[in-house]
């Protein structure tokens, strides 16, 4: 276990070096390039060591295992689906919290972008929600299947501090630990990155000024009926989480702690830039 949890670390701090080699060039196609990158080598990694480990076992095993994490049961989206909006309400108020207590440290946090939206909706929401799910829920949750519990935390954490950002931090963890719930949950990776995609679209919307006066009202009003249907299916998620936390104690060991200081380090230089 500790070994596989130093792989994760080592594959999330490549990750991290080369984000971070993308954001200093100064050729945007350069950088665009090196920053898909800073995804597709970690995740290249991490399935070639997956699949490596498939391929001790059976073939047959071994096919069923590389096909099933991207397959949707009718079960896995019923279960998902009512977890959408709770989430993305959730991520918004700790998103808003987190901008007021960074404004009390002289901080604020804007985004803008210049392109077209719907280009925008490609390359800030749909795109990287497929490359994050892959790197930081199936690629940890895959290596670490035996001990579903320990993934779950973990692949959260790291979600969380990749962002190398005090502001994106909190709601990322947050955020991480639902998408890796879905995953597990449902066996499937398409749950998780379909709330990563949704979560993001509803940021650009509110970037791109398109959300004014009606976002709150109609995510409060989404999940309110998400409410309805979780508590219709309670027993069905009680067995979900109930499964998710048996097992062993959560065994993190002191690895991941050098990839958040890296972390850190990156997102307090920024305080002071």
């Amino acid at each position: 276990m500790t070994q596989k949890i130093k792989l994760i670390t080592i594959i999330d701090l490549l990750f991290l070096m080369i984000l971070g080699a993308a954001g200093s060039l100064k050729n945007d196609i350069l950088s665009d390039i090196v920053y898909y990158l800073a995804f597709l080598i970690p995740i290249a990694l991490g399935i070639s060591h997956i699949f490596g480990d498939f391929g001790k076992q059976s073939n047959s095993m071994s096919r069923k295992a590389k096909l099933d994490d991207f397959k949707l049961t009718r079960e896995g989206a019923i279960l998902s689906l009512p977890l959408i909006f709770p989430e993305i309400l959730a991520v918004l108020l700790i998103s808003v919290a987190t901008s007021e207590l960074m404004a009390l440290l002289g901080q604020e946090n804007t985004a803008s972008f210049t392109e077209p939206f719907i280009y925008a909706v490609f390359i800030h929401a749909l795109v990287p929600a497929i490359l994050e799910e892959l790197l930081f829920r199936f690629v940890p949750i895959k290596i670490l299947k035996e001990d579903k519990k320990t993934a779950v935390i973990l692949s959260s954490v790291m979600f969380a501090f990749a962002h190398a950002n005090l502001f994106q931090i909190p709601y990322a963890f947050i955020a991480g630990l639902i998408f890796a719930f879905v995953y597990v949950a449902t066996g499937s990776i398409w749950p998780s990155v379909a709330m990563h995609f949704t979560n993001n679209l509803v940021s650009l919307t509110s970037i791109y000024g398109f959300a004014d006066g009606w976002l709150v009202p109609l995510l409060a009003v989404f999940t309110l009926i998400s409410a309805v249907f979780i508590v219709i299916r309670r027993k069905t998620y009680k067995e979900k989480i109930k499964t998710l936390c048996e097992g062993d104690k959560i065994n993190l060991t002191y690895s991941p702690l050098l990839f958040i200081a890296v972390s850190l380090i990156l997102s307090l230089s920024v305080l002071f830039v």
